[in-house]
């Protein structure tokens, strides 16, 4: 059975487009949590899981 390029780029598109509003979510109650507390360890926490987020998806996508 042959793969259709077409097929594999929709799929490819979708996966994306899912993965961007997943991310879009996680921003918004990131942000959202940042207003609500002044705790800097709380802060901290949450800014060094966000780079590690983002450092997990770059690395993602360059491989």
């Amino acid at each position: 059975m042959e793969v259709n390029p077409a097929d594999a780029a929709r799929t490819a598109a979708a996966a994306r487009t899912g993965a961007t509003e997943r991310a879009a979510a996680r921003r918004a109650v990131a942000d959202h949590a940042d207003r609500l507390t002044t705790d800097p360890v709380d802060r901290r926490k949450r800014a060094r899981t966000a780079l590690l987020e983002l450092a997990v998806t770059r690395a993602t996508r360059k491989t």
